[in-house]
């Protein structure tokens, strides 16, 4: 019997991943079903590696996984093919083998093999498929389990998402450069945080960095700090820089091979992208880099791909992320909906505005709110985000 388990591991080792959705899936499982399993394992202890192993191939969907067979192909073992055949062959000549545990590895190796999936080709490099398997299971976990991009207040955010994913095309080989450019406080520092979350936790790019430049001038201790940031982030390790030019010949230098991914928030200035991300050849195939900002000039000055421009809320999505910080619900109560609309409406669907009136207004008499409303008559929303600041 250990020669059929030698082959049946080579090609069940593809199956890694499955266990994993298998294992996240029996945590879900009820007690009746818990009970279920425990009174299988006391049937027969000895056959446990057995049950697992069908237990794994019965309960993963391969609608949400993608198997992989390597040296072996999975017709090979679907109809007991070449050293399949062999193997099983001298199992049924061996007086001490369990003839029901043949037919059990038979049933096993039918299961394995109907499973869709890709079988590799010999080309392919080893290091290659591990990172993209590690790649999937990575993507699992972060699905699993909540993140920013779960948070119920980020109304709207999903379409956004995709239109900013569409823009990145993470497939080619190429480098690029994408764009967000909006207003103030209507969100373009919330999508890009969700794309860096959601990308740079995959298992594709060779580092990622996230930098945030705060009002930040264009001072050269100020750069060569921001420098050392990125420098660090992507290599992971300590890296220090004092002069801005000198900063750029290290990123560019350590870099240039690398698929890295890279958002660079709030950038004012032509020296903050050229002492950053001066040039797509700075950086390694495939690599991405997102730049948000308000001056949509200074994007396409600096040769970006794409751009994309983050519009204001529509006002249906905007009443409700105001609701949801002032009542922690998606509607207005009824003695409060009319001075929600008002104030709705007075905010322009800028989402900053709406979120932070909101938390103002939270649990305040109605007095304030109509204070409020009426403070807010007559100003434009670009200008809401300073009077806010200024008077509340």
């Amino acid at each position: 019997m250990a020669t059929l388990s030698f082959y049946i591991f080579i090609f069940f080792i593809s199956f890694i991943f499955l266990f994993f959705l298998s294992f996240m899936a029996t945590q879900r499982h009820s007690s009746s079903t818990n009970s279920e399993d425990t009174k299988k394992r006391e049937r027969d202890t000895s056959s446990c590696s057995k049950e697992d192993d069908q237990k794994i191939i019965s309960s993963s969907s391969p609608s949400s996984s993608m198997p992989r067979s390597k040296h072996v192909d999975p017709s090979e073992v679907r109809n007991k093919k070449r050293t399949f055949v062999e193997a099983f062959a001298a199992q049924e000549n061996d007086p001490d083998v369990d003839i029901k545990e043949i037919d059990t590895w038979g049933k096993v190796c039918r299961k394995v093999g109907n499973l869709a999936g890709e079988h590799i080709n010999e080309d392919r490099y080893e290091t290659e498929i591990i990172q993209e398997i590690s790649g999937n299971i990575s993507r699992v976990l972060i699905n699993s389990r909540s993140s920013l991009h779960d948070n119920k207040k980020f109304v709207g955010i999903d379409s956004r998402v995709e239109e900013m994913m569409n823009l990145l095309h993470m497939e080619p080989n190429d480098v690029r450069f994408v764009g967000i450019h909006g207003m103030g406080g209507v969100g373009k520092t919330t999508l890009a945080k969700i794309i860096y979350y959601r990308v740079s936790s995959d298992c594709q790019f060779e580092g990622s960095s996230f930098i945030s430049f705060n009002g930040e001038k264009s001072k050269a201790r100020d750069l060569a700090s921001l420098q050392t940031q990125l420098l660090e982030g992507i290599m992971q390790e300590r890296i220090e820089v004092w002069d801005p030019h000198k900063g750029i010949e290290m990123i560019r230098s350590r870099m240039q091979n690398k698929k890295v991914f890279i958002v660079l928030d709030n950038v004012e200035s032509d020296e903050q992208l050229e002492s950053l991300a001066g040039d797509h050849n700075w950086f390694g195939p495939g690599s991405r880099v997102i730049i948000t900002g308000r001056d949509s000039h200074l994007l396409k000055i600096n040769k970006v791909n794409d751009m994309y421009a983050v519009q204001l809320l529509q006002p249906a999505d905007a009443l409700q992320l105001f609701s949801l910080s002032a009542f922690d619900e998606t509607h207005p109560p009824e003695d409060y909906k009319d001075l929600s609309m008002a104030i709705v409406n007075y905010a322009g669907g800028l989402p900053l505005a709406l979120k932070v009136l909101g938390r103002f207004l939270f649990g305040r008499p109605i007095d304030v709110w109509k204070c409020a409303r009426d403070h807010l008559k007559g100003n434009p929303p670009k200008q809401i985000s300073d009077i806010l600041q200024n008077k509340f």
